[in-house]
């Protein structure tokens, strides 16, 4: 008899949590934020470039290579990025990029083309 009230307390608490007043469900996909990527005045990719994102403390920053040339960051973090191409230190571009929430759960995905003179 214990064990038939115990199945019966949980079923009451299993059912009291399904119908809680927070009516949010977020799916389980992933949102990017902010991809980047740098490219030459004729369309053709830069890849030895270091891309940074900065908002308030947040930061990513990412050395492109050969075979991996785009950023995919602030990934479900919307704000205000700063973002800035450098290559061996000296500063080839920046740009800023705001990224917003697109519901409670994910953000609205933003993409940035930034063109450096090669």
């Amino acid at each position: 008899m214990k064990i038939r009230g115990l199945v019966v307390v949980v079923g009451m608490l299993a059912w009291g949590a399904a119908c809680s007043d927070d009516p949010t469900i977020c799916t389980g996909s992933y949102a990017i934020g902010l991809t980047v990527s740098v490219e030459d005045s004729g369309g053709e990719p830069v890849c030895d470039v270091t891309v940074k994102l900065q908002d308030g403390a947040y930061m990513e920053e990412k050395t492109f290579s050969e075979t991996d040339c785009i950023l995919m960051g602030a990934g479900e973090r919307a704000g205000t990025y700063r973002v800035t191409v450098s290559r061996g230190g000296t500063l080839l571009a920046e740009d800023q990029v705001s990224v917003r929430a697109e519901d409670e759960c994910h953000v609205q995905s933003e993409s940035l083309r930034v063109v450096v003179d090669d």
